[in-house]
């Protein structure tokens, strides 16, 4: 039993509860009164379970009070009460068995009322029992090194093995109503126990009432504190001795995700190993916390409430925890709760336990160890009405573990290890699972005892042999097959354990040993055909690449190792190899890689070289793979422009005589002859022409004329008057050594020949005497001289 003091407190996630799980079901119960059992005595105020053994307070026997000691017989399962405690200098409303833990042959008892250093300084006694006579004695009374008046020393008790912790939740050290908690050590050769420490919350303040719960288990303590934060939110206190000083030290202080005002936290108190049960009765609520073996952090795993209760009906005024199962009491409903957490989700799921009677103030504290747990209900019916009486239930569930053997060939769960196929002379492995699918530990035997395998089968890495699997956990170790030579070979082992209906199971191997098996290589490549090891590039203009790709497969049944390739027969520029994702590898059978072979010309000519691929293929231990390849000229643009009018290729454009107010076209063709493309910017942009010159259907500008591509465009003659017109245009190009190409153009614009006597058939000379009597004429006309003209 791992002293969980009846009310409890903690933190969690929420959890409706839930039908209780074919884990657990707690029923067969049986009242427990006392012997002198009268009105009002409080019976069940307290109470602790060890085993076969429990303790019961009810602290206004005689208006003193008393505990109870019954056990249970182990062959009927019956209760009877086996001695009843008392203090040797018990006085009026000292309130003997407040509060009680046990823990084994011993047990404590608190009496917050005693006396002894001031009014209600309080004490605890300890009592052991002789296991040969069952008789229990008075072993030592426990008081505070600093108690004094009102320091209610013995609010709550709890013990585990040689060391006791008790509360004292209204001492003053810093200020009213504080708290402390003492720890008490028995040294085992004497039987003497002695103060080791006291314990204080790292920040304490007025009226946290630090103690009013305590619970221990080995090097761990809790502490509840109702009081701590504004207006009694509540917290708990956990600390951890140091094995080697005995030193004890606050490690944190755990509080509720959902903490509130009237909370209570730390109202009832229990630990068992890593995992602890706090009770928050303000709000009707109980918390589980786990902590992590590896960084001793406590976290909140789920909270727990009665979900038809009332809010703060104070459910978890009593808690306890023991493995994995927990007690929740909730007295004002006269209900207490049974859950067991789940081993694989570690979810717990809760049963709600009700008293054939229906005992008035049931749920006022439970303790719980294994598959017991007890239930008081101080204000119950008993010998008399009202005196107290106390419930214990058994779960009826038979836990019993359930093997479960899995291997890693499927199916999985044929018990049938089928190695298939493996070389003489190598070793193939398969792994075997054992799993506890039970809800009791599963104990296995050694395995491969009774039935052990022989050669070519082996067992290696056996972690399962003589251990003991919690539910849930597993094990596993390794089945080898060494085939020495070729054949079929099976055998069978035993797995061996306490599984009630398998015991043992039998795992039968097989395999078949097979020759010895070779690698084959095969190079292909990316250019037609592809497996003639011979790459031919075929034309690359120098100055840029050309990639071919070249595979490697495994084209046997064993692995392919491949060397550092190309390391023997070197390649040199212009060849050369990328991405080679090849040398050095081990290609499984079937398995491929490639690499990259690229020609890179620099000059023009025609280009040989091969490289080796190395690999331990037995018959082809160096491929070689011959590479060619031809070198071309840079490629550039040439601009050729011609016309319309011959020759046609002299950049010059006539367009003889034109009529004034005729248009004359001429066409201009631009053709690449060039092996590279020729980009035409916008013709006529730096050399434009002017009237009565133009271009019309310009199908050239910021044009790229492919290789032996052409284009035209019209240079058009529109003259208005007569006289000779010369001008030129630029085509601008990319072509290397002819940037800019000027046409010239020019051209006569003459009169209207009418065949009347006009000027058509005018020579020059007379052309311009005849204009200019026009314009005397005109001038005469208007009574102006115009000698100037």
């Amino acid at each position: 039993m791992n002293n969980k003091w009846l009310p409890v407190f903690s933190l969690a996630i929420a959890i409706l509860i839930l039908p209780l799980t074919v884990n657990a079901d707690f029923a067969d119960e049986i009242k427990l009164l006392a012997s002198d059992g009268a009105s009002q005595d409080q019976f069940g105020w307290s109470i602790s379970i060890s085993g076969d053994t429990a303790i019961v307070g009810a602290p206004v026997v005689d208006n003193n009070g008393a505990a109870y000691i019954f056990v249970r017989d182990p062959v009927t399962g019956a209760w009877t009460q086996q001695q009843k405690l008392l203090a040797t200098n018990g006085v009026f409303n000292d309130r003997f068995g407040e509060s009680v833990s046990i823990s084994g042959d011993t047990a404590i008892v608190g009496v917050k009322g005693d006396d002894d250093n001031g009014e209600s300084t309080g004490s605890a006694y300890v009592f052991v029992r002789d296991p040969a006579t069952g008789n229990w004695t008075q072993q030592q009374k426990l008081l505070a090194s600093d108690g004094a008046a009102y320091h209610i020393f013995g609010k709550s008790v709890a013990i585990s093995g040689d060391t006791a912790i008790v509360g004292a939740d209204f001492t003053t050290l810093i200020t009213v109503g504080t708290g402390q908690a003492y720890v008490f050590v028995r040294d085992p050769a004497t039987g003497f126990w002695t103060e080791q420490q006291k314990l204080l919350a790292s920040d304490g303040a007025l009226n946290d009432f630090f103690g009013y719960r305590v619970a221990i288990d080995g090097d761990t303590a809790l502490v509840g504190a109702i009081g701590e934060g504004v207006s009694f939110v509540g917290a708990v206190y956990a600390f951890v001795r140091d094995p080697a000083t005995g030193d004890w030290a606050e490690s944190q202080k755990l509080l509720t995700s959902n903490a509130s005002s009237f909370d209570r936290i730390g109202e009832s108190v229990s630990i068992d190993g890593d995992t602890a049960i706090i009770g928050a009765s303000g709000e009707g609520s109980a918390y589980v916390f786990v902590r992590d073996p590896a960084t001793g952090d406590w976290t909140e795993q789920q909270q727990l409430w009665d979900p038809n209760g009332v809010f703060q009906n104070d459910f978890g005024v009593a808690v306890s925890i023991s493995g994995d199962y927990a007690i929740v009491g909730e007295r004002s409903a006269r209900t207490a709760f049974a859950y067991v957490r789940d081993p694989v989700t570690g979810l717990w799921t809760g049963q709600k336990l009700l008293p054939t009677d229906n005992g008035n103030q049931f749920g006022i504290s439970v303790s719980i160890d294994g598959d017991r747990a007890i239930i008081g209900a101080s204000g119950a019916n008993g010998i008399e009405d009202f005196a107290g009486a106390a419930y214990v239930y058994t779960n009826t569930v038979v836990a019993t573990p359930d093997i479960t053997v899995t291997d890693s060939v499927a199916p999985i769960d044929d018990l049938q290890v089928s190695f298939g196929d493996v070389t003489e002379m190598a070793t193939a492995d398969q792994t075997v699972i054992v799993t506890n699918d039970g809800n009791a530990d599963l104990l296995l035997g050694n395995l491969a005892q009774a039935d052990p395998l022989a050669s070519p089968f082996s067992i290696l890495n056996d972690t399962c042999s003589a251990q003991t699997l919690t539910p849930a956990a597993n094990c596993s170790l390794t089945v080898r097959f060494s085939p020495p030579s070729t054949g079929a070979f099976s055998d069978s082992f035993d797995i061996p354990s306490d599984d009630p209906d398998e015991n043992p199971v039998t795992v039968n191997v097989d395999g078949t040993g097979i020759g010895l098996v070779v690698p084959d290589i095969t190079v292909t490549d990316s250019a037609a055909p592809v497996d003639d090891l011979a790459i031919a590039f075929g034309n690359v203009t120098q100055a840029t690449t050309s990639d071919e790709t070249v595979t490697i497969t495994n084209d046997g049944n064993a692995d392919l190792t491949i060397g550092n390739i190309g390391a023997q027969d070197v390649l040199v520029a212009p060849f050369s190899i990328l991405n080679d994702t090849c040398s050095t590898q081990i290609l499984v059978p079937a398995a491929s890689c490639t690499l990259t072979v690229r020609f890179e010309p620099t000059a023009a000519g025609t280009f040989n070289d091969s490289f080796d691929i190395p690999s331990d293929d037995a018959d082809e231990a160096s491929v070689t793979v011959n590479l060619s390849g031809t070198g071309t000229a840079i490629p550039v643009p040439d601009i050729t422009v011609t016309d319309s009018v011959a020759p046609a290729g002299d950049l010059q454009v006539p367009f003889g005589n034109v009529t004034e107010g005729a248009v004359s076209n001429k066409i201009v063709t631009i053709t690449n002859d060039g092996s590279a493309n020729l980009t035409l910017v916008q013709i006529a942009l730096a050399n434009p022409l002017a009237a009565p010159f133009s271009i019309l259907n310009d199908t050239c500008s910021a044009q790229t004329l492919t290789p032996a591509a052409s284009c035209t465009l019209t240079v058009s003659f529109a003259p208005t008057v007569i006289g000779i017109f010369n001008d030129s245009f630029d085509i601008p190009s990319d072509d290397p050594d002819e940037g800019s190409v000027t046409v010239n153009l020019s051209a006569t614009g003459v009169v209207v020949d009418d065949d009347d006597g006009g000027f058509g058939s005018m020579g020059p000379l007379e052309l311009l005497f005849g204009l200019l009597g026009l314009v005397l004429v005109f001038a005469a006309r208007n009574g102006e001289r115009r000698e100037d003209v």
